[in-house]
């Protein structure tokens, strides 16, 4: 589903949410690998910087982990976690 990312909000935190409850719902299932910083920046048309911050966001609040030169991949409590909607509501769909 596609969401309309209003660009007069923090954008990070409404891709963290889209991702978290992407998580939540299990679309990004336990031990596949994660979308890169480079697709989320291409999904949501952003920066780099911001994709960046969305996925070091959801890696802080402990639903993702990110494995140096292997990629990032759901944490096994993530999808308990994202149903917390710890990012906030999510944005309107298209």
């Amino acid at each position: 589903m596609d969401y309309e990312i209003d660009r007069t909000r923090i954008v990070w935190r409404q891709i963290a949410a889209v991702l978290a409850h992407r998580i939540a719902t299990e679309e990004y299932p336990l031990g596949k690998r994660f979308p890169s910083v480079a697709d989320v920046a291409a999904e949501f048309d952003v920066s780099t910087s911001t994709g960046q911050k969305a996925l070091y966001q959801l890696r802080d609040a402990g639903l993702l982990r990110m494995e140096h030169g292997l990629g990032t991949f759901v944490d096994d409590d993530g999808p308990e976690l994202a149903k917390n909607e710890p990012f906030g509501p999510l944005p309107r769909a298209k």
